[in-house]
């Protein structure tokens, strides 16, 4: 296979469960419904210890461990079924989704895939019970889009490795026991650390006080000449952009799955509310443009759900691993990861719309899934870096001889100029990556 589904013009529906993964699934409803979405309320309050206990919880659950293979303690999950617990955890409580797929994503990812054998076997079973919270630390106070141009160094000294810098925007930072950080050694090769919880110079900031996602904790982390053994050096020295940018990939993909949740759950609250308020004698959904709205949402989340299950479906049939399937369909998962998030603020702004005036106070759930949306088109990278990645990668799969078929339709003058000139005009980049986008969302790239 020479690249993406997308590049080739080929596309898979979306498949059945089979009995293995209808169990699981049927493993973490009862959870979620019966101890995450009672205690949201709670969660959103930042009541003490109530996150980190649910997320052990399901440890114990063992729905920590999909993406770990059952030889370390995990219960090696297919991408498509990881995507429906982040769809299911995103309905129940966003506050809680997004703490559980940076844990089960990009927090556990770097080790599984560039870890040494002594690291994996000690850590990835913990992380798989919940004995052991993970958090993933690259952003930085000058460091956000441009992930790579970090600062954090590290330096290697007779008894280790010492750390010095701030890491920003921390998931998981207020009670995680391992941190994946990036720093860069002798100022300039990128490496990952592996960083235990109670290292000495190693600091945490409090919880920052954020528009939505109110009950996830997020913090700065605080790194000042920090000693850790030679032996935590995450995969090879000067190596570290792949740990931080390979999980990336696949965490894009978690998120428009995360969003994709939230949009159903966004609709349910307004069809409820719709059928329900009456004005002018009747029902708020007799009306036409009332329906035509639940009518457009629905359509956003339909495209939606085939984004993400037929990306899934890709990653789930590629022969080369968790790794290469992640690198492989890096498109597919960046597309996903705009049409998602952007279809999400459209539903719920509508279904916040349809509430009235109701839909304005926070004595209704729909006012938080509108916060909590906001932050989706922001992190695991902005939508504008994830438009400008889809043309990059397109640009240098041309290069590679590998022409997608949108090139035979592109708007944009001649269509093999505008591909050409993309990462030279940002503009014209994120035009041929909505036109990629609205091709894959639609199905109608054929082979």
């Amino acid at each position: 296979m020479t690249g993406g589904a997308f590049l080739r013009g080929e596309f898979s529906a979306p498949r059945l469960l089979d009995s293995f993964e209808k169990q699981c699934l049927a493993a973490i409803l009862p959870f979620l419904e019966g101890e995450v979405r009672p205690a949201a309320d709670r969660i959103e309050a930042c009541e003490d210890g109530l996150l980190e206990r649910l997320l052990r919880q399901a440890g114990e659950l063992g729905l920590l461990g999909g993406a770990i293979p059952e030889e370390l303690g995990g219960i090696a999950l297919t991408r498509t079924l990881i995507a429906r617990f982040c769809e299911e955890t995103a309905r129940a409580c966003p506050s809680f989704a997004i703490p559980f797929n940076v844990h089960t994503g990009v927090a556990i990812l770097p080790l599984l895939w560039f870890g040494s054998e002594a690291q994996k076997q000690h850590w990835l079973p913990k992380l798989a019970t919940g004995e052991a919270m993970g958090a993933f630390a690259l952003s930085e106070p000058g460091a956000g889009s441009d992930a790579l141009g970090l600062t954090c160094r590290a330096t290697q000294t007779p008894e280790g490795w010492r750390l010095s810098g701030q890491k920003l925007w921390i998931t998981n930072a207020g009670f995680a026991d391992l941190f994946t950080v990036f720093a860069k050694v002798d100022g300039e090769h990128l490496t990952a650390f592996l960083v235990e919880k109670g290292t000495p110079g190693l600091s945490i900031g409090k919880d920052e006080k954020k528009l939505g996602l109110k009950g996830s904790s997020t913090a700065a982390l605080f790194l000042d000449n920090a000693l850790i053994p030679h032996e935590a050096a995450l995969g090879e020295v000067g190596k570290g952009h792949k740990a931080a940018l390979f999980p990336l990939n696949v965490g894009r993909l978690n998120i428009g799955a995360a969003a994709l949740g939230m949009a159903k759950e966004a609709l349910a609250l307004a069809l409820a509310h719709a059928s329900t308020r009456k004005q002018f004698g009747q029902p708020l959904d007799k009306f036409e443009i009332i329906a035509d709205k639940l009518a457009r949402m629905t359509q956003k989340i339909a495209l939606s759900e085939s984004v993400i299950y037929r990306t899934t479906a890709l990653l789930d049939s590629f022969p080369g691993g968790s790794l290469a399937a992640g690198e492989e369909f890096a498109i597919e998962c960046a597309i996903a990861k705009v049409f998602c998030t952007e279809a999400l603020d459209f539903v719920v702004d509508e279904a916040l719309q349809i509430h009235g005036g109701l839909g304005f106070s926070e004595e209704v759930p729909i006012a938080r899934l509108y916060r909590d949306a906001r932050i989706f088109r922001i992190f695991e990278g902005t939508n504008e870096i994830n438009r400008l990645t889809i043309a990059t990668q397109l640009h240098k799969r041309l290069i590679m001889g590998r022409i997608p078929p949108l090139l035979a339709w592109h708007p944009l003058c001649d269509p093999l100029g505008a591909l050409e000139a993309a990462p030279e005009s940002q503009l014209r980049a994120i035009a041929l990556a909505d036109a990629a986008i609205a091709l894959y969302a639609q199905g109608e790239m054929k082979s």
